[in-house]
Parts: C-alpha cells; sequence; structure tokens
C-alpha cells in the first residue's frame, strides 16, 4: 500500500510540475519544488494520503522558512554596513565640529588680544581740530587693518583742556571726533563702524596753569569695541 502512495505522489509531482510551470512566468522555484516533494514523501510514508496533504504544505512551509532566512541575512548585511555608514559619518562630522570649535577659540583669543591691546590717542594743537599729516597716514593705515577684523568696531571719544567755555569746549571736542572720522571713511572703514563720543572739558584731568599736562587733555582717544558694545 506505501509503496502504491508513493508511487502516486511521484506521479502527482511530475504531473504538476509542468502546470505549475505554467502558471508561473518566470522559472521554475527548484528549491520549493524539492520541499514539496520531500514533504509529500515523508508525509505518505509515515501516515498515508493524509500524511500525504501534511507533507505537502509542511515541504512549501520549508520552503519558505529558508527563504526567510535568506532575506532575513541580506536584510542584516545591509542594516550592518548602513550602521557602519552612520557611525563613520557621526565621527566625520564629531571631527569637523572640533575642528571648528578650535578655530573660534582661536578667533575669540586673536579678538579679545586685538581689543584689549589696541589704544591710540591723537594729540591736537590748542583750539584746533585740524589732523596732523602724519596722524592722517596712521589713521589710514587704521583703517585698513579694521578690514581683517569686522566684528570691531572704533570707538571715538574726544576731549578737550579747562580752558575756554564749557559750551566751546564740547562744540570743539565734537568737531575734533568728527575729523577723525572722515579721515578714517575716506580711507575705507564704513561709517556704521564707527562710534563717536565727544564729552568737551569733562575728561580734563589738568589745571590751566599746568601748561605741559594741557597737550595730555586735548587728545581724541581710539579704542576698539565689540560690535555690540559700542
Amino acid at each position: 500500500m506505501k509503496k502504491r502512495l508513493i508511487a502516486l505522489t511521484f506521479t502527482g509531482l511530475l504531473l504538476q510540475a509542468p502546470l505549475y510551470a505554467g502558471d508561473q512566468p518566470g522559472p521554475i522555484d527548484t528549491a520549493s519544488l524539492k520541499s514539496t516533494a520531500s514533504g509529500v514523501l515523508i508525509g505518505g510514508l509515515l501516515a498515508g494520503p493524509p500524511g500525504m496533504l501534511v507533507g505537502l504544505v509542511g515541504g512549501a512551509l520549508v520552503a519558505d522558512a529558508e527563504k526567510s532566512e535568506q532575506e532575513i541575512s541580506t536584510l542584516q548585511g545591509a542594516l550592518s554596513q548602513a550602521e557602519q555608514t552612520r557611525t563613520m559619518e557621526q565621527e566625520r562630522i564629531a571631527r569637523r565640529h572640533q575642528a571648528y570649535k578650535a578655530l573660534m577659540s582661536t578667533e575669540q583669543s586673536r579678538l579679545d588680544a586685538m581689543q584689549e591691546g589696541f589704544s591710540l590717542c591723537l594729540g591736537f594743537r590748542t583750539g584746533s581740530a585740524e589732523i596732523e599729516s602724519r596722524i592722517e597716514d596712521q589713521l589710514a593705515s587704521l583703517a585698513v587693518m579694521l578690514k581683517a577684523f569686522p566684528e570691531l568696531k572704533l570707538q571715538i571719544l574726544a576731549r578737550t583742556d579747562r580752558r575756554g567755555s564749557e559750551s566751546y569746549n564740547q562744540s570743539l571736542s565734537r568737531v575734533r571726533a568728527e575729523a577723525v572720522a572722515k579721515r578714517l571713511i575716506e580711507a575705507g572703514l564704513p561709517q556704521a563702524r564707527i562710534a563717536i563720543r565727544y564729552v568737551g572739558e569733562a575728561g580734563a584731568r589738568y589745571p590751566v596753569e599746568d601748561f605741559e599736562g594741557l597737550g595730555f587733555d586735548r587728545t581724541v582717544q581710539l579704542t576698539l569695541v565689540r560690535g555690540d558694545a559700542s
């Protein structure tokens, strides 16, 4: 009886193969066919016709499981490659971030050194707002240098000595500050980067009797400040 069932099984598979090929647009899945045949054969040997049905289904499931394992393995390989790529990209970004921080730290130190270490004091003759020719050259050089430091502004603070009326000295200090600013602008420094203050005799430190000290009060002081600190 079992021999007959086995013969029927193989006969059925042989008859199904052409039909299966005709139904499918692509090539025959030999792995599925072998698994199905094995399942039918084992089922026929163990349990007769019911076992054949169980074996047929089981063989198909085995083939599907093998395909799933292959697909899972392929996906795992792709995920592993993607994870490696992501890790490498994160490391590259981290290195760039560190390099950027180091560059910004260096730039900050450079600006601090410029701001803290720079101060220029210009002297004027009594009652005059005329800029000496040598000072004009210095202002032109300063304007060129400041082009390399766009984060910095130049603050102009003009003072006078105590001689003359308070209103006169206030006006004189304003004219001196504007004269210095005008020379810097002519040399190429944008007006927006220049902040002007004039205080007249309010900043004077020497009495009118001290003729030598009065020269230190007739000044326009130039100081670097941050762009948002003016």
